[in-house]
């Protein structure tokens, strides 16, 4: 509670404990009334009622030595500066679900943001030069675009982390990106539908079967300009199947979507049939919700690797590493990939397999990625 005393100076042998007390001037009496009111508005921050460190379940520290010191430091962290801020591009319930986990897990608060394609980049790049960092911690489905960051200096890397998860001998080859940057889960590219409009026979179920003539003008098409995962996507068919080819699929779009998240719900609205590319995340989000919609898997295609990073001048630290160090474990990756919907492949197992020809998204740099814009948009 918050004790508002006129007086200048506090009663002999008063006792405070437990609350807040504000000491206004007998010469004030007039501003009493407004000075208490604005000092309730404050009492969360001043007195620390329902603060952030009221939220930690210290029963919930780890056994394991390297974990526990972690969580140590991250508790001094909350108790001084708030909780940690995860920036994801994943869809809103698994991101909520990533962090209930975590707090669940940990006993820690925890606060998770999902923004949807380029709007999560340009805003995690413009606060981290600028220094207002929100985000502590960034995770997304564009291994690459964490690979650039760390270059430019605004994501530390995995070497810095000091993390005792990676690199580690029983983390799998093949979810290593750029020789240095750990894959957390895999999201297969394929292609969305709307389940009234499209019968099970008719469905495409390859790459070369979305050029037949019965789809122009059918196509709900994700361009490359709407993120840096969906770049990755387009430049692995201009690389595997060519600039023809692509130059061919563009023709055949019926609408052009500003992002999966909001194209699946134009796909479930009927606007379009198909949907391309997309993940079964995406799909799967809107069916539960009551869409019409559904994902077709393909025996050929790549992915979009999903990364995280802790920002650069970070004032939280070692909450951004105990996140990221659970997300390494065994147990913490796959709890991340039980998640309903998630629909990926994870470095110990997952909902998903690899398909017979899956191959990995390339690097892309800012350059490649505007030639990659001009070769499909024109």
């Amino acid at each position: 509670m918050i004790k508002v005393i006129r007086s200048t100076e506090a009663p002999a042998g008063a006792s405070d404990e437990g609350a807040c007390t504000m000491r206004i001037p007998m010469t004030a009496r007039t501003a009493v009334a407004s000075i208490a009111t604005a000092a309730l508005v404050m009492t969360t921050a001043a007195c620390g009622g329902d603060s952030e460190a009221d939220k930690i379940d210290a029963s919930k520290r780890p056994t394991d030595a390297a974990m526990a010191k972690l969580y140590d430091a991250a508790v001094k962290e909350i108790k001084a500066d708030g909780k940690l801020h995860v920036y994801t591009g994943m869809q809103d319930a698994i991101s909520a679900k990533l962090g209930e986990d975590y707090t669940a897990r940990f006993g820690l608060p925890i606060k998770t943001e999902n923004i949807a394609g380029t709007s999560l980049t340009e805003r995690y790049v413009n606060e981290s030069k600028s220094g207002k960092i929100v985000g502590d911690v960034l995770m997304l489905g564009s291994c690459s675009f964490i690979e650039q960051q760390i270059k430019d200096g605004l994501i530390e890397s995995f070497d810095g982390l000091g993390l005792p998860q990676f690199p580690a001998a029983d983390w799998p080859k093949s979810f290593v990106w750029a020789d240095s940057i750990p894959v957390l889960q895999q999201n297969l590219w394929g292609f969305g539908y709307n389940t009234t409009e499209v019968k099970e026979a008719d469905m495409p179920k390859s790459w070369e079967h979305l050029l037949d003539p019965k789809w122009k003008g059918k196509l709900l098409l994700i361009g490359p300009e709407t993120s840096t995962g969906m770049a990755g996507a387009w430049d692995w068919l201009l690389r595997t199947k060519g600039e023809g080819y692509v130059k061919k699929l563009a023709a055949q779009a019926g609408l052009w979507g500003a992002g999966t998240q909001s194209a699946a719900q134009q796909l479930a609205a009927g606007e379009q049939p198909i949907m391309v590319p997309t993940a079964e995340t995406v799909t799967t989000t809107v069916a539960k919700a009551g869409g019409p919609t559904d994902f077709i898997a393909l025996d050929e295609t790549t992915g979009a690797p999903m990364c995280g990073g802790v920002t650069e001048g970070t004032s939280h630290p070692a909450q951004a590493k105990l996140f990221l160090a659970n997300l390494l474990t065994k147990d913490g990756n796959n709890e991340f990939s039980a998640i309903p919907g998630n629909g990926t492949v994870g470095p110990f197992g997952g909902s998903l397999k690899f398909p017979a020809k899956f191959t990995q998204s390339a690097t892309l740099s800012p350059a490649r990625i505007e030639e990659v814009i001009k070769a499909v948009k024109g």
